[in-house]
């Protein structure tokens, strides 16, 4: 792909001395994906010039906003990028020129042709992943930009440097409330015999989505979560792997004399399943870790709104073994403030509990086996799961030195449950 090499030497240095001085990598332990800080921008091209015009792209001709309307918003989308273009190059690039926000996403979508892609960052390789992470061989990019900017501008910058990209076109998005437009596509969660829900859901609501799974109102147990930032909405299929377990080993365990009473919910993001637990037997005590200090205040809210017995903590700093989740913890204990983000205790940072869970990633998994296996008393039951099926040999191996009976117990897609207990 032809480029104005001055201008993609310069982004490029610029993208990757961003990447190693203020890039980081939030897991949160939460299975459901990393998020990625956003990269510090250093303006080295000057800013778009805000004055109203009208722009043809190759598709329809969109009119330019007048500035005083500061809530508009235009979206520019290029389609059927190769990958040997550098769509990421190309969003980075658009970052720097004023896009409020950018993605990129699979031209095949829905077609027989899709790619599903799922990937973990390898450790001490964040500057090249700032820059080079794998995407789809046919992607879109789409940029949003205030509707005041002046797209003709950006387009005759983006074709200088960009000499081959294919056709683009311009929408102007709707103006509506996005964060009632977020509510509304959240709908209550049914994973029986647990109910999921937010609190402006509707009792009505609620219990339509119960009929709907032939769920008794009254046998439903609810969880009421808040749509913030703490992973674990229950959407994930790991997420209902490790549901369907925790119900599984408190229903099998209800008549013993052994049975659960408290759990450790390990990267816990909101607490969904420590507080499952709790919700099924009120005597079950659960603790949550987590690397993220607004996940762990979250989780607490949760937990106070749901009135079972949970508490969430940070993770102890040496529990922590790749660099990302380390410079994120690290993070964390220089923000945290009083008792909304404390550290694991000593004498609940032990062989003390019955059962772990842990919906993370199979990286972090491998590196946490000794650790989790440090927080189970002999006998007690592991559930472990954010592991793709080609995934699960290296957590079995992992796992087999500190467990019994280490399997794949459970299996959802391309997802798996591996469970095990601890040896005497």
């Amino acid at each position: 792909m032809p480029y104005n090499m001055s201008l993609l030497m310069i982004l490029r240095i610029t993208l990757l001395a961003n990447a190693a001085n203020a890039f980081h990598l939030s897991t949160s332990y939460g299975v459901q994906g990393f998020q990625l800080a956003s990269l510090s921008k250093s303006h080295f091209l000057p800013s778009p010039h805000l004055s109203p015009s009208a722009l043809q792209s190759t598709e329809t001709n969109v009119e330019t906003k007048s500035e005083g309307d500061a809530s508009a918003i235009r979206s520019i989308t290029f389609s059927g990028l190769q990958e040997d273009q550098e769509p990421q190059l190309l969003c980075n690039f658009l970052m720097e020129l004023g896009a409020c926000s950018t993605a990129i996403t699979d031209s095949d979508k829905g077609t027989r042709d899709e790619q599903a892609i799922f990937h973990e960052f390898d450790t001490g390789t964040m500057t090249r992943t700032a820059v080079t992470t794998h995407v789809w061989n046919n992607c879109n990019v789409s940029a949003h930009f205030p509707a005041s900017t002046d797209l003709q501008w950006i387009m005759e910058i983006v074709q200088e440097t960009f000499e081959d990209l294919p056709k683009y076109s311009v929408e102007q998005v709707e103006n509506k409330d996005w964060v009632l437009h977020v509510q509304q596509s959240w709908n209550p969660i049914v994973l029986p015999p647990f109910c999921l829900r937010f609190p402006w859901h509707s009792d009505d609501l609620v219990e339509q989505k119960l009929k709907e799974s032939n769920v008794n109102v009254e046998d439903a147990v609810h969880i009421q979560l808040q749509g913030g930032i703490a992973f674990g909405t229950g959407e994930h299929p790991t997420t209902q792997l490790c549901l369907n377990w925790i119900s599984n080993i408190i229903e099998k365990d209800s008549s013993q004399d052994d049975r659960v009473q408290l759990v450790m919910d390990y990267g816990a993001g909101s607490g969904v399943l420590g507080m499952a637990a709790c919700k099924l037997d009120d005597t079950i005590s659960a603790v949550g870790v987590d690397i993220d200090v607004d996940a762990v205040h979250i989780g607490n809210q949760n937990a106070e709104m749901n009135n079972v017995n949970m508490k969430n903590y940070l993770s102890d700093l040496v529990q922590t073994k790749d660099d990302e989740s380390r410079s994120l913890l690290l993070k964390a204990y220089s923000s945290k403030e009083g008792d909304v983000a404390e550290t694991l205790p000593d004498d609940m940072n032990g062989p003390i509990y019955d059962a772990c869970v842990a919906n993370i990633l199979a990286g972090p998994l491998v590196s946490l086996a000794p650790i989790l296996a440090g927080l189970l008393k002999a006998g007690g039951k592991l559930g472990l799961s954010g592991i793709m099926e080609s995934q699960s040999d290296m957590i079995l191996e992992a796992y087999k030195p500190f467990f019994d009976d280490v399997i794949v117990e459970d299996t959802e897609g391309i997802w798996v449950l591996v469970t095990g207990t601890k040896k005497e």
